[in-house]
């Protein structure tokens, strides 16, 4: 069997096992509402969403689902297969829940839907997951595009897809408290098979681009483990861009935000900044050049050239960013000792999560068993590795 049979297969078992979870809960019912969204690994261009810049995401082959049907009577009941939890609120209770946070994303959502002017209905679903959650592959943006899409449809109403991702990450922002940039939803809900994302963060123009060919595949390596600090340190990094950003513009005027200002600029006035604000920008300003260079290079098919830049990306994510942690650093020398590796970084927030490597499909297998063993021996823990292809954004099927 081939491996998109072999996806059909696995999709079909856990469809059956949303639906049997469902029946047993809630009952039968005549039609189903199937809504799902993917996580993505981000290619190259970390940190530079919140401030403007450029990214260059996929979408992966791993998502979020919700499978459900609306309801006559006046609440919400959810089942969480991956935290194996049932809840139950009012429909018009949208206020934060401080002991499942997990529930605090489908209610960000129907907040900002009903402000939007969209009724939200009472519903019943089952959400099953198959996005490492806290593996930095931005499994919190597929649960709000998912639940969004989901709403929308049993409220017979449609959104822009802009607006639909600035919805999902309001959720994000300001109901859960996690100041993430657009791009992980954004990605979610534009991304097209077998190509990458070119996103402007600032102006939201994006750009499908074909990935490299059946010869190379991006291998994503999950480290399994998340510092706690990663959430504090995220904001910490964006307080310091913003604090950069107003030290700028008392010299080149005001500015929007860090993409707002040249190259020539910032080197001209960098030397005013605090050291430590100082390497911060320098990340920010050179990861944008990376992302235009990679683009470039994925048009010309130069998948060598895209690997420099991608372990130019994790150089200075370790050393002017400062967001890697050991075992990143680990899975990303050991990657780049394995024949075949053209180039590997952390992908996400860092502090923990994943990597992803540009790897030559013919040593993909002697990549995940060389890096396994070193990262093994190195930390005592066992990762895992994801071999997934760029995937189809946001989808919303009716199923009896």
């Amino acid at each position: 069997m081939d491996l998109d049979g072999r996806q059909r297969v696995i999709e079909r078992k856990r469809l059956s096992r949303m639906r049997t979870r469902f029946e047993t809960c809630f009952g039968p019912a005549e039609e189903f509402v199937l809504s799902r969204a993917p996580g993505r690994v981000n290619l190259i261009g970390e940190h530079t969403d919140y401030n403007g810049g450029y990214v260059l995401p996929m979408a992966v082959e791993f998502d979020l689902a919700l499978f459900g049907r609306a309801t006559a009577g006046h609440a919400v009941r959810l089942v969480s297969l991956d935290f194996n939890e049932q809840v139950s609120f009012a429909v018009r209770d949208l206020s934060v829940d401080r002991e499942r946070r997990w529930v605090n994303y489908p209610k960000g959502v129907m907040k900002f839907l009903v402000d939007a002017g969209v009724e939200v209905r009472p519903f019943d679903a089952v959400i099953s997951g198959t996005v490492p959650i806290g593996g930095g592959l931005s499994s919190s943006a597929a649960f709000e595009v998912a639940v969004a899409r989901f709403l929308l449809d049993l409220a017979g109403r449609t959104l822009d897809g802009v607006e639909l991702a600035k919805l999902a990450r309001r959720a994000e922002n300001d109901f859960v408290g996690v100041q993430c940039g657009i791009m992980d939803q954004f990605v979610s809900v534009f991304a097209e098979k077998g190509k990458a994302t070119f996103i402007d963060c600032k102006t939201l123009e994006r750009r499908a681009l074909p990935l490299f060919g059946p010869d190379y595949e991006f291998l994503v390596a999950n480290s399994m483990v998340k510092h706690s600090l990663g959430e504090t340190e995220y904001h910490a990094r964006q307080d310091e861009c913003r604090e950069g950003l107003s030290m700028l513009t008392t010299v080149v005027g005001k500015r929007e935000t860090l993409r707002d200002v040249t190259g020539d600029e910032y080197h001209a006035a960098r030397h005013m900044l605090r050291p430590v604000v100082r390497k911060r920008l320098d990340h920010v300003f050179s990861e944008n050049r990376r992302v235009l260079d990679a683009v470039d290079a994925m048009g010309r098919h130069d998948a060598a050239a895209f690997g420099r830049l991608m372990d130019a990306s994790h150089d200075s994510l370790r050393t002017d960013y400062e967001v890697s942690c050991r075992e990143l650093d680990v899975l990303v020398d050991s990657a780049r000792k394995v024949k075949g590796v053209l180039g590997s970084r952390m992908t996400g927030g860092g502090f923990g999560g994943c990597t992803v490597s540009l790897v030559e499909k013919r040593a993909a297998e002697t990549f995940i068993e060389t890096v396994g063993t070193e990262y093994r021996h190195a930390t005592g823990l066992h990762p895992d590795f994801l071999r997934t292809r760029a995937a189809q954004g946001a989808t919303v099927t009716h199923l009896r």
